[in-house]
């Protein structure tokens, strides 16, 4: 099923815009393994910026300070669940030995390859980077191989809403 949304996705793009999507825009790379503490959450993937809000007081209560930027793990596809019933984790990378509590848990990400896409703009526009990349993967016979990613690279109290950075990953094998 998401394989044939995706080809819709690269047609329509093809068609509205008038050229496919750019492959050098697009790497495979293997990311290493990191822990993270985060906090997993259900709901609109528009409407996570409290979670974030909730990880940061978390993070500056327990005096644990971040070694990489901020990241969402995205398990749902919103055009095939509906939002209230999507679900993620809010993420933050540590290296200090930490334990969990009620709101906020740890885990091991391992090592693994993934598709990678930047994307410069609002948070509001970064779907069609998103069906870009899906787009991408099934042309180049990957396959995703997991939940995608969004790491957040500046925030929005740093830098206006155009120049916000993402990097899109999506783990990927061969077919």
């Amino acid at each position: 099923m998401f394989k044939h949304f995706a080809l819709v996705v690269v047609i329509l793009g093809t068609m509205l815009f008038g050229c496919a999507p750019k492959d050098e825009d697009i790497s495979v790379k293997t990311v290493g393994a990191t822990k993270c503490v985060f906090i997993a959450g259900q709901g609109n993937y528009s409407e996570i910026g409290p979670t974030f809000g909730k990880l940061f007081e978390w993070l500056i209560e327990n005096d644990v300070r971040p070694i990489g930027p901020p990241f969402g793990i995205y398990y749902d596809n919103p055009e095939e669940v509906p939002p209230e019933e999507c679900r993620y984790d809010i993420c933050v990378p540590v290296g200090a030995e930490i334990e969990g509590d009620s709101l906020v848990q740890v885990k091991e990400i391992q090592e693994m390859e993934v598709a990678s896409l930047m994307y410069k703009g609002p948070y509001d526009k970064v779907s069609a980077s998103w069906e870009k990349l899906y787009g991408w993967i099934y042309r180049n016979k990957y396959e995703p191989a997991g939940p995608g990613m969004e790491i957040y690279l500046n925030s929005p109290d740093e830098v206006p809403e155009n120049s916000l950075l993402i990097e899109i990953q999506v783990p990927v094998k061969k077919k």
